[in-house]
C-alpha cells in the first residue's frame, strides 16, 4: 500500500487533505520523525544539525501547504549513546534558538 493511500484512509471524508498535514479546518498539523542510524550519524552531525533538521522536517510540511508554523510536535529517535553524547538540555538548547 503506498503512503499517500495509508494517510488519505486517515481522513474523514469531510476534511481537506494536505501535503502530509492534518488540516481540522482551522490549524494544520504535522509530525516528521528523525532517527539515529537512519537520518542522521554522530560522525556527521553536531547536536545544532540534529535540531536543524528536526524542526525543519516539521515545519516545511505546513509552509508546503499554504499555512505558518506556530509551534510542531518534534518525534526524535536516540539511543541510549546519544541521550547520553548529546543531551536532552544540549539538543534543547539548540531547539530553543527556533
Amino acid at each position: 500500500m503506498k503512503e499517500e493511500t495509508i494517510i488519505s484512509s486517515l481522513y474523514p471524508r469531510n476534511l481537506v487533505q494536505v501535503d502530509d498535514c492534518f488540516f481540522d479546518g482551522e490549524r494544520l498539523y504535522s509530525t516528521d520523525s528523525i532517527v539515529e542510524g537512519t537520518h542522521f550519524l554522530h560522525s556527521w552531525s553536531s547536536p545544532k544539525d540534529i535540531a536543524t533538521k528536526l524542526v525543519e522536517a516539521n515545519i516545511s510540511d505546513i509552509i508546503a501547504s499554504g499555512g505558518y508554523p506556530e509551534f510542531c510536535f518534534l518525534n526524535l529517535g536516540l539511543s541510549d549513546y546519544s541521550k547520553k553524547k548529546i543531551g536532552y538540555l544540549n539538543l534543547q538548547n539548540n531547539l530553543s534558538s527556533y
